[in-house]
């Protein structure tokens, strides 16, 4: 069970026109828990298949975490927790962190490939993920020794005293992460948590174990202690449910959908769990009659269809002022015409990859045919591929614009969004927070403000009178 060889089905998918050979990837996959600096094999009793969704073939068996293996992965962490956020030091801590952005540097074309089988997506998405992930570890490793605290006068003059604040680690920190980024989204909560001095517990998609777990693999060539960073293979409903629910555990960060980050905060409620929540949205992307409409359809086709459309952030929902709504139309068609390539997510050329696996594809189709029973109108695509691929679909949910003049008046400041991008679409940086409001979440990742989840700040009032 522990490292799966590569299936031969799949050696075709890493024979691309860009190499016209074999590219390098690694001709394992580590399948194991990675628990207190070590991999192990899981205990659990539930195994399945990852499939390629591009070839439909076997990748590997993954073995599910049993309970007693969430409760020492937690362990190892409450252990090393002391160690790692005191002792160490923190310009230690920031120098693992730089080391491990250079040894992912070094494997970033191995990693891309690995999450390209495992999801799907098209390499030239995969490789960015691991320049985000890159630069997420090395942002990070700068904060490590620059969290600091204040100081303050006091307002009453009765007293002589000194007053500061200290910034502490919460402690450990259990990160549940989905299947569309893998490896970008443990990094990203794992970067700043690691900076702050916490440990981490990674419970990884059961559809997308594979990155992290080679992830592992240059954790430990790095150096870090045994404890600090762990992998855990599993479904939410049991080991994410287990493992949020560890007493040990002192913060969740999750990743997902708002029907289950519900069930999350509701479960961190009950024991005052501090909780980071990163959840599904349906964005909407506003078009005025001023807009340069062919910029606007190609940010709308980035928007809409990166990743497969596989996004939390996709423009699903497209807002036209009735003006230019028949030449939005057309330059959009135009757009992804001229832009969309379904093929084999491994050919440089490709822009849109299989959906992930079989139960995502059919809630893909049941979207689009639910939008035809409201009387949709589709404008382009809505056919399914062979296999796993679907072709990008638009959809109109009116046949014609309202002909009464428009009364589109907006304030920037009215938009209720925790981001929003003008005249652009998916722009960023990692230092630029990223988060949303309402049923999107709530909590920031990235930036300064991704650190400060992952602190508790600490008031300490100090009597000076002699």
């Amino acid at each position: 069970m522990g490292r799966a060889v590569r299936a031969a089905d799949n050696e075709r998918m890493i024979r691309t026109a860009e190499s016209g050979g074999v590219l390098p990837v690694s001709p394992t996959y580590e399948t194991r828990l990675f628990i207190d600096g070590e991999f192990r094999e899981a205990n659990g009793k539930r195994t399945w298949k990852l499939i390629n969704p591009a070839t439909e073939e076997e990748i590997c068996e993954i073995r599910e975490a049993s309970e007693k293996d969430v409760e020492a992965a937690v362990q190892a962490a409450h252990k090393a927790f002391a160690s790692w956020s005191l002792n160490i030091g923190a310009r230690r801590r920031g120098e693992l962190l730089m080391k491990l952005a250079n040894l992912l540097q070094e494997e970033k074309e191995n990693i891309a490939h690995i999450e390209c089988i495992n999801v799907g997506k098209p390499i030239q998405y995969a490789r960015g993920d691991m320049d985000a992930c890159i630069a997420n570890l090395k942002y990070y490793s700068g904060w490590a020794d620059k969290i600091t605290g204040g100081s303050y006068i006091p307002v009453l003059e009765s007293e002589k005293i000194s007053c500061h604040t200290r910034r502490e680690p919460v402690g450990v920190v259990a990160a549940i992460v989905p299947w569309n980024f893998p490896l970008m989204l443990t990094v990203m909560k794992a970067a700043a948590a690691l900076a702050c001095g916490c440990t981490v517990v990674v419970k990884t998609s059961e559809k997308s174990p594979l990155s992290a777990l080679a992830l592992c693999k240059l954790v430990q060539k790095a150096g870090f202690p045994a404890g600090v960073f762990n992998v855990l293979n599993g479904f939410g409903e049991s080991v994410g449910a287990h493992l949020i629910r560890q007493p040990l555990v002192q913060k969740v960060s999750f990743t997902g959908s708002s029907s289950v980050g519900c069930l999350v905060a509701q479960e961190c409620a009950a024991t005052v769990k501090r909780v980071t929540l990163e959840l599904g949205g349906k964005s909407p992307l506003i078009i005025l009659k001023d807009a340069d409409i062919q910029k606007a359809a190609e940010a709308t086709w980035k928007g809409l269809f990166h990743n497969s459309g596989q996004c939390c952030v996709a423009c699903s929902r497209i807002l036209v002022q009735c003006d230019v709504y028949n030449e939005f139309v057309e330059k959009l068609k135009e757009t992804v015409s001229k832009k969309a390539k379904l093929s084999n997510p491994l050919e440089t050329c490709c822009t849109q990859g299989p959906i992930v696996d079989s139960k995502q594809l059919a809630r893909v189709i049941s979207y689009i045919e639910e939008g035809k029973k409201e009387g949709a109108k589709c404008v382009l695509g809505g056919v399914k591929k062979e296999g796993k691929f679907n072709a990008q679909t638009i959809r109109s949910m009116g046949s014609e614009p309202a002909s009464s003049p428009p009364a589109f008046l907006l304030q920037i400041t009215s938009l209720h969004a925790g981001t929003v991008w003008v005249n652009t679409y998916l722009s960023g940086d990692v230092g630029i927070p990223f988060g949303g409001y309402k049923a999107s979440g709530y909590g920031r990742e990235g930036g300064e403000e991704g650190l400060l989840p992952y602190l508790e700040t600490k008031t300490v009032v100090m009597s000076i009178e002699l």
